[in-house]
């Protein structure tokens, strides 16, 4: 009998060179099937021979990288991340592109990523700050977000526009020692 996805062991990490297609193929899943949670839409994104998070994975670039979370090999989430570029703010680094698959949704999946995320981003060393932006209706995320130490700073209404719908944007961060803390509580 072979495992279901719900029962299936968890493993997050890095991805890595090679592992691209993947990334690519679930991001792009990602924008199609939940179009109001993402500043950009599926076909923006499809019509790209590269992502700029593809060519950050093939490349292995130290400060730009993507964190997945496997089921028995298959990739059922992603999460991105990216130093802030410049001297004076290279100690922050921002978020992007979270995703779960529906099918393992709450089942932790989402915070084991998170937390590896954050674990490999303030490695970094001089990462201080962490920043990332949710859509004000995405209740989920926020608490999620909000058990893992982040507070909002900001929320700019009709941050996304289209079609004669807008959508608000939380402005969340979380600083090295709000994580380290949030580690010791989740235990």
């Amino acid at each position: 009998m072979t495992t279901g996805i719900l029962e299936a062991k968890l493993a997050c990490r890095r991805l890595a060179p090679g592992e691209s297609g993947a990334y690519r193929a679930l991001r792009l899943e990602s924008l199609r099937r939940y179009p109001d949670s993402f500043g950009s839409t599926y076909e923006e994104e499809a019509r790209l021979a590269h992502l700029p998070f593809e060519t950050a994975i093939e490349e292995d670039a130290a400060e730009r990288f993507v964190v997945g979370a496997f089921t028995d090999e298959r990739l059922v989430g992603i999460a991105a991340f990216a130093r802030v570029p410049g001297r004076k703010r290279r100690h922050r680094g921002e978020i992007t592109g979270v995703f779960v698959d529906p099918e393992c949704r709450g089942r932790a999946v989402g915070a084991a990523l998170m937390r590896k995320l954050l674990q490999l981003a303030f490695a970094l060393g001089d990462i201080d700050q962490v920043e990332l932006r949710v859509v004000s209706t995405n209740a989920a995320a926020l608490r999620l977000y909000a058990k893992l130490g982040f507070e909002q700073f900001g929320l700019q209404k009709d941050f996304f526009k289209d079609a004669g719908l807008s959508w608000d944007q939380c402005f969340l961060a979380l600083t090295r020692e709000r994580f380290v803390i949030s580690l010791l509580t989740l235990r």
